[in-house]
């Protein structure tokens, strides 16, 4: 007998999602008037903490408002079943991953042990990442689908990994911090992990290999984490187990930096040439075709029409974008007046303004603060896993860096010289236009930086001739963009997609707030600290003044309100959509900026520890740059390819659970470059985001069909499938894409 979750669940939810909010509220309060009662202060972090984890399990494993996690939550628990029972073990993991992490890093920072903290920050969610790259790197087919990554991924198994992980990671840390601890009880967390697992085996869920894999990769990570940090805390200081080893690596960092700017040009080299080389290697973005077919549209017409229909809908009419900003199209129109419109025309685009933000980059730097210190921030960027990507993909992530460093740079030079506010204005409405996800964030953004400017500057700034008139430009930019769009639409959004999140957030704003933590903490650990490398410079960039002047101040406003904003953006895309994509991670990776000019603005590079930390930063940019950069294969690349070589003129195209926002992937092709028209007609059978009344399959008429999986019996009898040299299984969203074609 299943359980109803929601009816016994209602009458309670407001009080229960309520409450760990006063736990946080009530924490905060002691913090902010208790500060010399350090007790309080360190109960104060556990509380927040445990109350946030322990909601975060219940309103994720319980509630089951998350779609996409609905095949593990109670909802569909049958008491007694042990399938049951490993699905709300899955459930458990991740979430006691989330608020164990978040507990075990609180305690040791509110003592002020720091390295401690940020272990332990670093352990859980690095476990539960490399669970998720085992899995993509090593597809297995389980024995039934995995409930979080939408497909049959079994290798290895996550109830497995997390469970021993934490059983682990919990004893060793706890005795690091109170050696008096009792050991006894911590001893046994380590077979109940090894239980834990055994219950996917019992219940039929994992194979016996994807279970032991899991044991062997977490016994493996747990010493991991503890060397990586000993060998960290000994590069830094020369002292501690690997002191000696320290001591030799320290040396060669210090070598590196002793070479002055020959190691940082050598970065910059290799950057430049991991984005040349993605013109080959690396396969257009989702998000680059719908912004080429807008950029066509507009040297065509003037206008940004979409002929097959805006994304994120199945309708297939010709209608104008609701979705994306303007400012890439136009550019990219200007790109296929002089090289015709294609897919190569678009990569070298993306290259252009990938090569062009970093040499934005070193001149804005070079003129704040000297030739010498603007390689640093130019090698970061230049080695940016997130940019390389991104310039490979063809998104507009580059031009929002290129706008984000030049309204920073503008707006620090008018610290001294007023009118450059002015520039700032007109580049920030420039920069509204790059975006589509602002919204009514955008209006928290300006209040930032009016609450910045008043601090420093008092009410005057109101009369300032340069700020009043920096202001108009700002409204002018983003108002004509706003009037367009209520002209058409009804609404100043840029996009119907993220107004209706915004909307659903407003709705269930408490929902929403868990969710944009969660976010949060992702961007300020795996984002912030790892994508961003700012984990080894992290204790020097927490040392550098906050608000010693106007200058640092602008900085640090600069470096975290996007993560907040971030946060609250993709916690209200998590809520509509159903699912958080790793790969927004894209939407900070500008912030490291702001934060290399602060660690160039007062960062001793006397210190053996900055010198080491440096070091240490670059290496990771330039492994995750390798590993981004390196060539990949697109499914949709090679399925659009085998059916352009088969098509005739008049054929036609229809989709399966595939809306106009990934139908347009295969644009380039199917329409000869936007030499001739064709149509398509799209239907669902399984997207839970389906409006009602889409046509099914059932309804197709068209002469070639792309659907994802193999299609056996989803399709009318008239439809044979299409050998091609791509059907094997490739671990992605995309699964695989099968190809049909209708008989005459």
């Amino acid at each position: 007998m299943a359980w109803d979750v929601e009816s016994s669940w209602t009458p309670f939810a407001a009080a229960f999602r309520a409450l760990p909010f006063l736990a946080v509220a009530a924490c905060a309060a002691v913090v902010l008037f208790l500060p010399r009662r350090p007790a309080l202060r360190r109960l104060s972090f556990l509380c927040a903490a445990a109350a946030l984890g322990f909601w975060a399990f219940l309103d994720l494993g319980l509630d089951g408002a998350v779609r996409g996690w609905e095949r593990t939550l109670l909802s569909d628990l049958r008491w007694g079943g042990l399938d049951g029972l490993n699905h709300l073990l899955q459930v458990a993991a991740f979430s006691l991953l989330l608020s164990g992490s978040l507990v075990l890093a609180a305690w040791p920072m509110a003592r002020g042990r720091w390295s401690e903290g940020i272990t332990a920050l670093v352990a859980g969610p690095g476990l539960g990442g490399a669970v998720a790259a085992a899995k993509l790197a090593f597809p297995r087919t389980a024995p039934v689908p995995h409930p979080f990554f939408g497909g049959p991924l079994g290798t290895p198994d996550d109830v497995a990994t997390l469970a021993l992980g934490l059983a682990l990671l919990v004893p060793w840390l706890v005795w690091r911090l109170r050696p008096s601890s009792t050991r006894v009880g911590l001893i046994l967390l380590v077979p109940a992990g090894f239980a834990v697992g055994a219950v996917a085996l019992v219940a039929g869920t994992a194979w016996p290999g994807d279970v032991v894999a899991g044991w062997l990769l977490a016994l493996a990570w747990v010493p991991l984490v503890f060397v990586g940090e000993a060998l960290v805390l000994a590069l830094a200081s020369g002292t501690g187990p690997l002191g000696r080893l320290g001591e030799r690596l320290g040396r060669v960092a210090d070598r590196i930096v002793a070479n002055g700017s020959s190691w940082l040009w050598g970065l910059v080299a290799v950057g430049t040439a991991l984005r040349v080389a993605s013109f080959w290697w690396t396969p257009l973005g989702v998000d680059a075709f719908p912004y080429a077919v807008m950029g066509k549209s507009f040297l065509a017409t003037g206008s940004f029409t979409m002929p097959w229909g805006d994304v994120h809908t199945y309708l297939t009419a010709p209608a104008p974008s609701h979705h994306y900003p303007p400012l890439y199209p136009v550019l990219l129109a200007g790109v296929y007046k002089v090289l015709g419109f294609g897919r190569d025309a678009t990569h070298l685009a993306g290259i252009a303004l990938g090569l062009a933000a970093v040499a934005v980059t070193y001149l804005c730097s070079r003129d704040l603060y000297g030739k010498g210190k603007a390689l640093v921030p130019t090698a970061a960027i230049a080695v940016s896993p997130l940019f390389i990507q991104n310039t490979g993909q063809a998104y507009s992530e580059n031009l929002v860096l290129l706008l984000f460093v030049l309204t920073l740079w503008a707006i620090l030079k008018s610290l001294t010289r007023p009118w450059f506010i002015v520039a700032a204005g007109l580049l920030a409405g420039l920069g509204y236009l790059t975006k589509s996800s602002m919204g009514y964030f955008f209006i928290i953004a300006g209040l930032g930086g009016l609450a910045w400017r008043l601090y420093w500057k008092g009410w005057k700034v109101l009369r300032d001739p340069a700020y009043v008139t920096a202001i108009v430009l700002f409204g002018a930019v983003v108002g004509s963009w706003a009037l367009r769009n209520w002209l058409l639409f009804g609404s100043w959004e840029t996009s119907a997609h993220l107004g209706a999140a915004y909307a659903a957030a407003f709705h269930d704003p408490l929902h929403w707030l868990l969710l944009s933590l969660i976010a949060f903490t992702f961007y300020a650990t795996a984002g912030y600290l790892l994508y961003l490398a700012l984990l080894p410079v992290f204790p020097t960039l927490a040392r550098t003044p906050k608000l010693a002047s106007e200058h640092d101040s602008g900085l640090w406003l600069a470096l975290g309100l996007p993560l907040l904003l971030t946060g609250l953006i993709d916690g209200a895309l998590w809520l509509v959509e159903g699912e958080f994509f790793l790969n927004n991670a894209r939407y900070i990776g500008f912030v490291a900026i702001p934060a290399a000019w602060l660690l160039v603005r007062h960062a001793d590079l006397g210190k053996r520890s900055v010198r080491v930390g440096a070091v240490l930063a670059f290496t990771i940019l330039l492994a995750g740059a390798l590993w981004f950069g390196k060539p990949t294969v697109s499914n949709v690349e090679l399925s659009s390819d085998e059916l352009a070589a088969q098509m005739m003129p008049g054929d036609s195209v229809g989709f399966v659970d595939m809306n106009n926002h990934l139908a347009y992937r295969y644009f380039f092709e199917l329409t000869q470059d936007g030499t001739r028209d064709v149509r398509v007609q799209l239907t669902c059978a399984k997207d839970p985001l389906c409006p009602l009344g889409t046509p099914g399959p059932e309804t197709l008429t068209t002469t070639w069909v792309f659907l994802r999986g193999d299609g056996a019996g989803r399709l009318p009898a008239a439809y044979t499938l299409v050998p091609t040299a791509h059907t094997a299984y490739v671990p992605a969203k995309d699964t695989y894409i099968s190809l049909w074609h209708r008989a005459a």
